[in-house]
């Protein structure tokens, strides 16, 4: 029995560290971190003896938010600010799970910096705007020739609807044509 347990602790341990999110557990009542994995040190900048003298709200950019996530329960959060031991403010997706060990109350959450993937969605958010409003006819078809996208100029030139374009041939722009 005690080498099957130390055997699960050594494979907790080592998912525990090689996981590329960064986790935390947090006591659900004090909001202290009880532990924090190799990732989270890379992530945050901070040791794990200095993650275990913290609150999870000491990573926050958003206090208030994060107590009432690990007080309640909240699952998924798809988009959080958190800070680095330097100050760093930057985005990220956390999923949790509530547990108890004993008499504690435990949440664990996996954090994930998001700062990458919201630089790329606003990079697509201004080419898309980009494109739908410049002044001339733009469309997008796929290896079928049906339209996936037009701008608003398109809309004008040829007189139709979003609803009546997407889907079809481009073929029927371009016989009234």
């Amino acid at each position: 029995v005690k080498k099957a347990l130390r055997e699960s602790e050594e494979r907790y341990r080592n998912l525990f560290q090689t996981a590329t999110d960064s986790i935390f557990i947090v006591d659900q009542k004090t909001g202290s971190f009880i532990d924090a994995n190799s990732a989270a040190s890379r992530l945050y900048g901070y040791s794990r003896k200095e993650f275990l003298r913290r609150k999870a709200i000491d990573v926050s950019a958003e206090p208030k938010e994060t107590e009432k996530a690990i007080r309640g329960s909240v699952a998924h959060i798809p988009i959080r600010s958190h800070r680095r031991k330097d100050g760093t403010i930057f985005p990220v997706e956390i999923t949790g799970s509530y547990f108890k060990l004993g008499e504690k109350k435990l949440h664990t959450a996996f954090i994930r910096d998001i700062t990458e993937r919201k630089q790329e969605e606003e990079e697509l958010a201004l080419l898309a705007h980009t494109i739908r409003s410049i002044s001339e006819s733009v469309s997008v078809t796929d290896q079928e020739n049906k339209i996936l996208f037009v701008n608003d100029a398109f809309l004008k030139t040829y007189g139709y609807t979003l609803d009546e374009l997407v889907g079809k041939s481009i073929s029927i722009v371009r016989s009234t044509t």
